[in-house]
């Protein structure tokens, strides 16, 4: 044991010495290298920054005049600006200026004609900036007022702002476009022919044209008291149709976002302006008198909605038990799925809302044991028809399609429906047609 201690021992002072040995011969060598590296002229690495171009001039100005534009800026941006270029992008005219220029003039424009110029920087090593752009558009005085904007409309988007649209006059030294709502006020340049304004709807729109030489127009003055859009449906008693009109004069909606059944959400283009729902998502019970929500979409943000109640539709479905009006027994039943325990003259009216002129025919879904009985169609207290339903086994559900009568002339718009039972029966829907 002793003597494998003793070799141990040796050892561990031999590689020790050794180690000691080749540690010097390293450094040694890294020195010897690095001498001889130093012997040699090394070039310098380039500077990075010599590479990054300068910057653009600041506080930008563009005065206009009578056929003349004056430019000017803040001191150069950089201590080693060499020049300063300035081109009328329009005329491809170009100016090499000192590089301690803050100014510079264009003559020779074409008045009331947009002038856009842009303004570079070239640095002592011939790197140019990125271009600073402005545009103005030249004009000569006068006193003499705009003609006033034509065809102005009021479109109510909610209580407290609107959507106004209108045509502008023809003048060429038209400079832009004033629009006051109550104390609101907007302007908005001379291409635009609308604007959007918060205020209170229930005062006039005022809209003023004027010119470059501050001249304003005779005003023009309308009302807020139009839809942006018109809004029809019908159903087949498979699907809600929605038909969906903008009117011309408003060109800012580019989608439709329709909402119902307590959140679901579809769109429609404007080019298209229909939509699709099923009417099983719109019949429930809890949704089927909760109007469907039609948004208007501009560029992605929801810019007014309506309220469309689908349920007194004709052509469409005619819910039996939301009713507006009852007389002489009528119950609702089935967690108002139908209306029920009817007696001879039991009667029904609803506030419904005719899409289109012409003949219809209706069917009723009902459920009876046996037997039979009719009811009779009325449109504002004038009879048009009588149908007749038969037995079905039992009471219901289902309610099982009785086809009516077919020749019921119904004109478009606002009416009241009512339906005279003779009998008893379990009645779910009436499903109007138009021939």
């Amino acid at each position: 044991m002793l003597l494998n201690f003793l070799k141990n021992k040796f050892y561990s002072a031999v590689n020790y010495r050794w180690f000691c040995r080749a540690g010097l011969i390293a450094v040694f060598f890294c020195f010897f290298i690095g001498c001889e590296e130093n012997r040699f002229p090394v070039s310098p690495l380039p500077e990075v920054f010599e590479m990054i171009p300068p910057n653009d001039v600041g506080l930008l100005t563009a005065t206009p005049g009578d056929a003349k534009v004056s430019l000017k800026w803040g001191p150069p941006p950089e201590r080693n600006i060499a020049a300063i270029y300035v081109k009328n992008i329009n005329t491809n005219t170009e100016k090499k200026l000192g590089g301690d220029a803050t100014e510079v003039e264009f003559i020779g424009l074409t008045n009331f004609t947009a002038q856009d110029f842009i303004i570079k920087t070239e640095n002592d090593k011939g790197l140019l900036s990125f271009g600073a752009k402005i545009s103005a558009i030249p004009f000569s005085t006068d006193n003499v007022k705009p003609g006033k904007v034509i065809n102005l409309m009021g479109f109510k988007l909610n209580a407290t702002s609107a959507l106004a649209t209108w045509n502008n006059p023809a003048d060429i030294d038209l400079a832009q476009i004033e629009v006051t709502l109550g104390n609101e006020k907007v302007t908005v340049p001379r291409e635009s022919n609308y604007a959007l304004i918060d205020g209170d709807v229930n005062n006039p729109l005022n809209v003023y044209a004027i010119d470059f030489s501050g001249n304003r127009s005779e005003v023009t003055s309308a009302l807020v008291d139009k839809n942006m859009v018109a809004i029809a449906g019908t159903d087949n008693g498979e699907y809600e149709t929605l038909t969906m009109t903008l009117d011309p004069s408003v060109v800012i909606i580019d989608e439709y976002r329709i909402t119902y059944a307590g959140g679901t959400v579809i769109t429609a283009s404007v080019a298209d302006g229909t939509c699709h729902i099923p009417m099983a998502d719109l019949q429930a019970t809890s949704v089927w008198k909760q109007p469907i929500k039609v948004g208007l979409v501009s560029n992605g943000k929801l810019v007014t909605e309506y309220d469309y109640y689908a349920y007194n539709d004709i052509a469409g479905t005619i819910r039996a038990a939301f009713f507006d009006t009852k007389e002489n027994n009528v119950n609702i039943e089935g967690d108002m799925r139908n209306i029920g325990s009817l007696g001879n003259g039991s009667v029904t009216t609803y506030n419904v809302h005719v899409s289109e002129t012409g003949t219809y025919s209706v069917t009723a879904y009902q459920a009876r044991p046996d037997g039979s009985s009719t009811y009779e169609i009325y449109m504002d207290d004038v009879l048009l028809g009588t149908g007749t339903v038969g037995g079905t086994g039992n009471w219901g559900p289902p309610y099982n399609p009785f086809p009516g009568p077919d020749n019921l002339n119904f004109e478009a718009g606002e009416h009241v429906l009512k339906i005279i039972f003779r009998g008893s029966g379990n009645y779910e829907k009436f499903l109007f047609t138009k021939n």
